[in-house]
């Protein structure tokens, strides 16, 4: 540093830049409230009486970064030092989709909700989706985001599926409803690769 600067004086870019105030405080809280959420799960601690399934408490965990990342990183440049109302919607919308997952856990398991699931749970589970985009849009840039897009819709492909893959292709709808809940799902196939290491 030279002579004259000072800590304050340093620019602030990315989401320093954004992380005043009421925002700050809504971000360490949800970042608390995930270490929490993931020390109570790993350690069987059961605090409060929390003792959600694994598919719900990955859920719960989703939202909380889901949304933290919404409030931390713009959807454009020109957001850089400040947090648009659209973004404290989609923390919201985040934060809602995947509580109202995490409560039907239990019945998406049970009820076979990977094969038909009820219009409202598919219609969610599409938002989900699109937001989780949104996330890695925002947090890894478009290279990565259209890597996800790409790979995550060639079930929707028919050409494909059927001649290079054998699969029986699927619609958008259908591919939405096991992309978020099924048993390959994005939360649920990362873990268990982990735990078979």
């Amino acid at each position: 540093m030279s002579q004259g600067s000072t800590p304050d004086s340093a620019p602030t870019s990315g989401p320093q830049g954004r992380l005043q105030g009421l925002t700050y405080s809504v971000v360490i809280t949800l970042g608390a409230l995930g270490l929490l959420m993931a020390i109570n799960q790993t350690f069987s601690l059961w605090l409060l009486g929390f003792k959600p399934l694994g598919s719900s408490y990955l859920y719960y965990l989703i939202g909380l970064f889901l949304a933290a990342a919404f409030l931390c990183y713009p959807a454009r440049s020109h957001d850089e030092h400040r947090v648009a109302w659209y973004d404290w919607l989609l923390a919201l919308a985040s934060i809602g989709s995947t509580v109202y997952l995490g409560l039907h856990g239990m019945t998406i398991i049970t009820q076979g909700w990977d094969f038909s699931a009820p219009a409202e749970a598919t219609w969610i589970s599409a938002l989900l989706l699109v937001l989780v985009l949104e996330g890695v849009r925002r947090c890894g840039g478009w290279p990565l985001m259209l890597i996800a897009l790409v790979f995550g819709s060639y079930p929707c492909m028919p050409i494909i599926c059927q001649g290079f893959y054998g699969a029986h292709p699927t619609t958008w709808g259908e591919r939405s409803v096991p992309m978020s809940w099924g048993r390959k799902a994005s939360s649920a196939f990362p873990c268990r690769s982990w735990r078979s290491w």
